[in-house]
């Protein structure tokens, strides 16, 4: 709560309230976060690393460049599912061909 005394207004100190910054304290709290923070990102960049991009070799349409991935292993099922989407997408204008020419 506020005194005033005189024409100074002073605030009182509660139960450990101080109206002064930390200080020091504070500095080494901020560096610890900092510390902290920079080993979390090195982690998730070090995850990152360790997983593979597959829109890099996912098969993508020439057309639309709509990309696939989480793909079947199996050639014939491969050819099917990106038949589909020619069907779907493209049926009136492009063949499996135009839209995948490595798969046709």
């Amino acid at each position: 709560f506020w005194l005033k005394l005189g024409s100074q207004t002073a605030v009182s100190e509660r139960s450990g309230e101080s109206t002064m910054a930390r200080g020091l304290a504070k500095q080494q709290s901020q560096q610890k976060g900092a510390e902290r923070n920079a080993a979390q990102k090195a982690k998730a960049k070090a995850k990152d690393a360790k997983k593979p991009d597959h829109t890099l070799t996912a098969p993508k349409c020439k057309i639309c460049m709509q990309p696939f991935v989480n793909m079947p292993k199996d050639q014939g099922a491969i050819t099917q599912r990106l038949q589909e989407h020619v069907d779907a997408k493209h049926a009136k204008s492009h063949t499996l061909a135009q839209c995948f020419p490595e798969y046709a």
